[in-house]
């Protein structure tokens, strides 16, 4: 698109956890990819199970499964779906406040939004380190303004406001019950941990060593179906995507206008011009950051947390958290945007009067 304005953010992918335990009383699962489940089952259909881990329900479809408890899952009678909401969340007088507070707080999500201004203008300062800008002005005006603009308490009000939009209390008991369950706690604080600009540093170093100490075809395996799961090198690119666009649109604004961009649907081929650039590096950053990540955890609970974000409930919920984050970073980055205009305006102007002056 000929001239380039882009400042690489690397933004976080922001997710919760799962829990996986063994059941007592448990019926065997075996599916037809020859994995093998234990748990109670809890509502049965002629198109699917469900199955309780430690009071969360995982649905597998009929034609996944080859047996149950040796039977063939055809034969076995209807479950009535149990619709017990549990911990006290099925009160009528439901405050969507309290509740929604509760999952960011769990889930590590309201910490992890505390610390992204702190990460932003970490990567701000490395930028300027390594990019050495010949106009260190104009950068420092952009720096400034980043910094300004990735306000935690914007961000998480949006977030919250849009999970109270989208509140629908069968799912949110589902992640509720998920959330305080023993590894999700466990993963949580992981993610908290991973979220600022000292991890961030220590996530470089990880990835140094990845090089002399690469972790086995399992791990990485299990990784990059982490990755497809939960989307995460897609919201990331689109995060990354919005926020640059924005950057970019400011600009356009204030260079001379025989300079500027002309063709037709320019903000759609910006973005899918970006969008393939950064689709190979964005892969492997998030494969990597989710190997330091969870680098205490074992494969079993890994496939665990898979295993939630492949159900019904977990894509839902990853739907949810995750267009509730983009939406935070779009509004954000707009107000970014407006004050990049009047900030670069202002320098225009100024160049200009000192060379009219001279």
């Amino acid at each position: 698109m000929g001239k380039k304005f882009s400042l690489k953010f690397n933004f976080l992918l922001i997710i919760s956890s799962l829990c996986f335990l063994t059941v007592v009383c448990a019926e065997t699962v075996i599916l037809k990819s020859g994995e093998e489940i234990k748990g109670k089952i809890i509502e049965k259909t002629d198109k699917y199970i469900k199955v309780d881990f430690q009071e969360v329900p995982i649905t597998y479809y009929l034609d996944e499964v080859t047996s149950i408890d040796g039977q063939s899952p055809s034969v076995l009678p209807e479950i009535e779906e149990d619709k017990g909401i549990r911990k006290d969340y099925a009160s009528e007088n439901i405050d969507k406040n309290k509740i929604v507070e509760e999952i960011l707080e769990l889930s590590g999500f309201r910490k992890q939004i505390e610390n992204f201004p702190s990460v932003v203008q970490a990567q701000l300062a490395e930028s300027k380190n390594k990019l050495k800008p010949e106009k260190p002005e104009v950068f420092e005006i952009v720096s400034k303004t980043i910094s300004e603009s990735y306000k935690s308490e914007t961000m998480y009000q949006v977030v919250s406001d849009n999970l109270i939009a989208n509140f629908d209390m069968n799912y949110y008991t589902v992640l509720l019950n998920w959330l305080h369950s023993p590894l999700s706690k466990k993963m949580s604080q992981l993610e908290e941990q991973a979220s600022t600009p000292q991890a961030l540093q220590e996530m470089k170093e990880f990835a140094a060593k990845l090089q002399y100490a690469p972790p086995s075809k399992e791990r990485v395996a299990l990784v990059q179906a982490l990755d497809e799961a939960v989307d995460g090198t897609n919201l990331t690119i689109e995060m990354i995507t919005l926020a640059n666009l924005q950057m970019f649109k400011a600009i356009e604004m204030v260079i001379p206008e025989a300079q500027r961009t002309k063709e037709d649907n320019w903000e759609e081929k910006f973005k899918s011009t970006l969008r393939a650039q950064l689709e190979q590096p964005m892969k492997q950053n998030i494969r990597v950051s989710f190997l330091y990540i969870y680098r205490s955890v074992s494969d079993e609970e890994l496939k665990a947390y898979i295993d939630f974000w492949d159900s019904d409930e977990g894509r839902w919920s990853n739907k949810i958290l995750s267009q509730a984050f983009l939406d935070a970073i779009v509004k954000v980055s707009r107000e970014m945007g407006n004050k990049l205009i009047k900030e670069l305006s202002q320098v225009k102007v100024n160049n200009q009067g000192m060379t009219d002056n001279k």
